[in-house]
């Protein structure tokens, strides 16, 4: 297979549920590499290089790359391979409640303390994924305050994707994917937090979902726009 497939995987974008279809389907550490926290530290339990430090050889053995660590940069490290690059948004309420959902459960897990909603808000820097996409894909120091700049910029770097998704179409934009790689065409739906594990902290609160939308006001009229240029079954 001459082709590579790419996700950028920004947080709480159903990257959890990928990957672990790509693991369960794929060779992990070989035709799925998982370029994460998670990732590194399988390869290194392993004996494995790090990705970037292996042969080109074994590098271009990928068929699936996913991860938070995947940048603007990746694809140089399969240049033997065609790249295809993908990224998904979520709606900008459900991606806070379930970052809320994810802290709740990590601290609670560890038996500590859990701020409310409101707190958390105001304590947590990053309330917009792209933010993370710019900061974290596109390795930029700086975002622009301007919403119109800001845009502009982001469509620069989705233009040159072969996929900009939403995870509400996920199930059925990766069945020609997982076709192509000889996969099964159903992926199970994985979770940290939340229903799969019988608890959605946010929801405790009923005031929440109102103080959320409140909240992610700006943040959901910047997703509309880029939902209005990218979504394929919109036009």
């Amino acid at each position: 297979m001459n082709q590579v497939f790419i996700f950028t995987h920004i947080p709480k974008t159903a990257g959890t549920s990928l990957r672990y279809h790509f693991q369960k389907h794929l060779e992990d550490q070989k035709t799925f590499i998982h370029l994460a926290n998670k990732g590194h530290k399988t390869a290194e339990k392993q004996g494995l290089l790090p990705f970037s430090q292996r042969s080109e050889q074994k590098r271009n053995q990928a068929q699936v790359i996913l991860g938070h660590d995947v940048n603007i940069d990746s694809a140089a490290l399969v240049p033997g391979k065609q790249a295809f690059r993908l990224v998904y948004f979520r709606d900008p309420v459900g991606w806070e409640i379930s970052r809320y959902n994810q802290y709740a459960h990590a601290r609670r897990m560890r038996e500590l303390s859990v701020l409310c909603y409101s707190d958390w808000f105001n304590q947590e820097n990053t309330h917009c994924q792209f933010d993370w996409f710019l900061q974290n894909h596109c390795l930029l120091s700086q975002i622009p305050s301007d919403q119109d700049e800001k845009f502009n910029l982001i469509c620069q770097y989705l233009d040159v994707m072969q996929q900009v998704g939403f995870v509400d179409q996920i199930d059925q934009d990766m069945k020609p994917i997982f076709k192509s790689l000889g996969i099964p065409a159903e992926m199970q739906a994985e979770n940290v937090t939340g229903r799969f594990k019988k608890m959605d902290v946010f929801k405790e609160n009923s005031s929440n979902q109102a103080k959320a939308v409140d909240n992610c006001f700006t943040e959901n009229q910047f997703f509309l726009k880029i939902r209005k240029k990218y979504d394929r079954k919109l036009k």
